[in-house]
């Protein structure tokens, strides 16, 4: 990203990010035209290339985005609140994110494909330490107050919990991963959002311990 790019007011710039970011998710990096970014975008090819030397730059500059996406997520939310509660308003907000920006997490299920290897090598210990250190101390805290049992492996448990966070996102751009979470709910068919996140919230209930201490919805 060049410094020319930065210097765009904020709206300009979110427009071209959101477009590329479409167009990356719809086709691919490789099948994406950067023709075709900047018609939808309403820039000239020259223009584009004024704020990126190349189309791997703006790939990164769109990554780059959605990881400050995943930080605004976790940045709504405090570490020493109850542990249930928390993660589920993170699942609503993911819930929200996907129905609004999908092709955000269209890119980061990409980014686990070995085409994209090189950019995951620069971007995903980055993206990845942002939850890691968001659950890590969610629970170290809960520990703590004895909320959760302080004999728990806190990095296994981080590392779980957020590995549902992620499938769940997933279920909203990818027809396989919607099926995948059905199938092992026992669904024969779709069902609400709250009956999908009250599922999870007694699968991290388990995970943590907590299986005396009822999960709101876990009868929906």
């Amino acid at each position: 990203m060049k410094e020319t790019f930065r210097k765009l007011p904020d709206e300009k710039r979110l427009f071209i990010l959101n477009t590329a970011a479409e167009l990356f998710a719809r086709n691919g990096y490789h099948e994406a035209a950067i023709a075709e970014i900047c018609k939808k975008s309403g820039i000239s090819n020259g223009a584009l290339y004024k704020y990126f030397h190349n189309k791997e730059a703006l790939f990164l500059a769109v990554i780059d985005h959605g990881i400050d996406l995943v930080r605004a997520l976790f940045h709504q939310f405090e570490t020493h609140t109850p542990v249930i509660d928390t993660l589920e308003g993170i699942l609503n907000v993911v819930k929200d994110m996907a129905r609004e920006q999908g092709f955000i997490i269209s890119i980061y299920l990409d980014l686990c494909t070995c085409a994209l290897n090189r950019f995951a090598e620069q971007k995903s210990v980055i993206l990845e330490r942002i939850s890691k250190d968001f659950l890590t101390e969610l629970l170290a805290s809960a520990a703590s107050r004895g909320e959760i049992p302080r004999s728990l492996d806190i990095r296994s448990a981080a590392y779980l919990i957020d590995n549902l966070i992620i499938l769940y996102s997933y279920s909203f751009v990818s027809t396989h991963y919607q099926k995948r979470l059905l199938v092992f709910m026992g669904e024969p068919s779709d069902v609400s959002e709250e009956k999908k996140i009250a599922f999870m919230l007694r699968a991290i209930s388990n995970i943590l311990g907590m299986n005396e201490n009822p999960v709101r919805g876990a009868c929906l």
